[in-house]
């Protein structure tokens, strides 16, 4: 159990500090989950 959750402290880390994730800001989380929703629709149409 200790593994798991160090393991998740080390990713939220991460995704935080790459912007990808944004816990205390719901605004943004939502702007930057909408921004990758729209690149992965535009990735799936490239053929």
């Amino acid at each position: 159990m200790n593994d798991a959750i160090q393991l998740h402290e080390q990713i939220s880390q991460y995704m935080i500090n790459k912007g990808y994730y944004h816990p205390a800001n719901v605004q943004e989380q939502l702007r930057v989950d909408m921004q990758a929703a729209q690149q992965a629709l535009q990735t799936s149409n490239v053929r």
